[in-house]
């Protein structure tokens, strides 16, 4: 059996509906502070980060509507 990466469909799932980024405390907190009707989602979207974001970095999973479904911050990663 293939492992999940070398997964045709896995792969062509992450190729299509995933992207990568990241953002500082001081960027997110600037998108919030200039919402407008073109941004709202972004401003939404930065907000649920911001909510679930732990000092020093927070690594997180969002759904396009800015739910987070998973998060690890890199102290819990020492701990493993």
């Amino acid at each position: 059996s293939d492992l999940v990466l070398e997964s045709s469909a896995v792969l062509n799932l992450l190729r299509e509906q995933f992207v990568s980024t990241w953002a500082l405390v001081v960027d997110l907190k600037a998108i919030i502070g200039n919402q407008s009707d073109d941004t709202i989602k972004d401003s939404q979207r930065a907000k649920q980060a911001l909510d679930n974001y732990a000092f020093p970095v927070e690594s997180m999973i969002q759904q396009i509507d800015g739910t987070v479904i998973s998060k690890i911050n890199a102290n819990d990663l020492l701990n493993i």
